[in-house]
């Protein structure tokens, strides 16, 4: 063998040698995805992004997996209208979720009814989700939630977020960016225990829909908010607030978006 296809022989062996040190590693980062699981004791849903899926205990979903229920899809892991997730106390979003864009976030805690808590809530990374209807939807249970390390300049949809959280006392939205969201229908409804939000970094200047938006919230005293909203849709909005004071007290005749504005209305300047 001269020295050139020798030369040549080292280089190729040399290539192929290299490749297959870098295998295992490029095999690993491709196996990496995003799943929840339901421990074994069925209390505790974890949402993971990494390679360990396979080697995880207790009922283990693909973070894409869906079923039907009737016209609705669903997380395969939430709730149904009809049976409720009644298991789960605990959420948490494990260190390694941080890593995770997800697009979606619809209904990922549907009818979680006895959600009491949901920690790592920071290893949310929201960046690029653009849709976030129900994803509280029916946690009752749920007293507080701390959600302003949420990043929402591309949500579109928050219709529903937070629809049935009768429990809910304290609700942080203080971060929320909401400058392209065009759907808030019943986004707040029977919120029951809250008595005050604070809305007045809330953009509304692409909804098109604020039906229902704080219907039932008989505990709701507050809305701190120092702007006029206007909208093209909002019957009953304010609807059964009967505890709701602003520069007016709640008046059961007057439950549309003419009266979401803190000179008039039942906003309260901050």
């Amino acid at each position: 063998m001269n020295k050139k296809l020798l030369k040549n022989f080292c280089a190729v062996f040399l290539a192929g040698f290299m490749a297959l040190l870098l295998l295992p590693q490029s095999a690993q980062a491709q196996e990496k995805e995003a799943y929840v699981v339901k421990s074994s004791d069925k209390k505790t849903l974890t949402f993971y992004y990494d390679a360990q899926k396979s080697s995880r205990t207790g009922t283990v979903w693909g973070i894409g997996e869906t079923k039907q229920d009737g016209d609705i899809i669903l997380p395969a892991w939430a709730g149904t209208e009809n049976t409720p997730e009644s298991e789960v106390t605990t959420a948490v979003f494990d260190a390694s979720f941080k890593k995770y864009l997800p697009q979606s976030t619809e209904s990922w805690f549907f009818n979680f009814e006895n959600l009491e808590k949901i920690d790592g809530l920071t290893n949310l990374n929201t960046s690029e989700v653009t849709i976030m209807s129900g994803m509280f939807i029916g946690c009752k249970k749920l007293s507080q939630l701390n959600l302003s390390n949420f990043h929402t300049k591309k949500v579109v949809s928050m219709k529903e977020m937070f629809y049935g959280c009768s429990s809910l006392t304290s609700l942080n939205l203080s971060n929320f960016n909401t400058e392209k969201v065009q759907n808030m229908k019943y986004m707040f409804d029977s919120c029951s225990s809250l008595t005050s939000l604070n809305l007045s970094n809330f953009n509304i200047k692409k909804v098109q829909d604020m039906s229902g938006m704080f219907a039932d919230n008989t505990s709701l005293q507050t809305i701190y908010c120092n702007n006029t909203w206007t909208c093209a849709l909002s019957d009953e909005m304010f609807y059964n607030c009967t505890s709701l004071k602003g520069a007016v007290k709640y008046n059961a005749n007057k439950e549309d978006v003419s009266m979401a504005n803190p000179n008039t209305g039942y906003f309260t300047k901050k």
